[in-house]
């Protein structure tokens, strides 16, 4: 049975059998699953802040693509220990949408216990990733998720703008139309706000 000390032993929790139960697990195999998914210093300056303003999330260029092609079936866990250096263009490669990286996160603790240690992009099977990118994926799909539809979104103020500047009518509409955009100059693109009623 595995120790319940303070430190993380591999030996008593991979490669044993052992199915995951969030609820059964001591602080020490929590801990290191919290290492194992945080996300390097180095990479945080590539993930948009949760509070940048919308306007400034449009006109960031995130280098990457969603994928809708990549699924959980295609990107595989492996049981070859992870690279310790990233390739170049790693930050350029297409990412999965978000629904897929969700259903990665919740079978990478049991494949975890089971022995493996690293994920695989199809594009680039060459390389064994670690589990941390799961959570990078997450994070740069939510933002080029949230990119797409504040994009929609934006582009149909502007329609509208401009269809009243065409027309010369609909004072009050140009009115709002502007406190939208000055809006989306100080609203956080990912930030929870709360309504009168919250």
């Amino acid at each position: 049975m595995p120790s319940q000390t303070d430190m993380f032993v591999a030996s008593e929790w991979l490669s044993c059998g052992h199915v995951f139960d969030q609820s059964k697990l001591p602080p020490s195999v929590q801990c290191e699953i919290t290492q194992l998914l945080r996300i390097p210093t180095s990479m945080q300056p590539t993930i948009p802040s949760q509070t940048l303003p919308v306007a400034q999330l449009l006109d960031i260029n995130l280098c990457t693509s969603l994928d809708c092609d990549l699924s959980p079936d295609t990107i595989i866990f492996s049981t070859n220990p992870p690279l310790l250096s990233f390739p170049n263009d790693f930050t350029a490669w297409s990412i999965p949408p978000l629904h897929c990286i969700t259903q990665l996160l919740d079978q990478f603790s049991q494949a975890w216990f089971n022995g493996h240690t690293s994920v695989i992009h199809p594009l680039s099977p060459m390389f064994h990733l670690p589990f941390w990118v799961l959570s990078y994926w997450r994070d740069i799909s939510c933002a080029l998720e949230a990119h797409l539809t504040w994009i929609s979104a934006h582009d149909w103020v502007l329609q509208r703008l401009e269809d009243e500047e065409d027309t010369g009518h609909g004072a009050s509409e140009l009115v709002v139309v502007d406190e939208v955009l000055d809006s989306l100059e100080h609203l956080p693109w990912d930030v929870d706000l709360k309504g009168f009623d919250a």
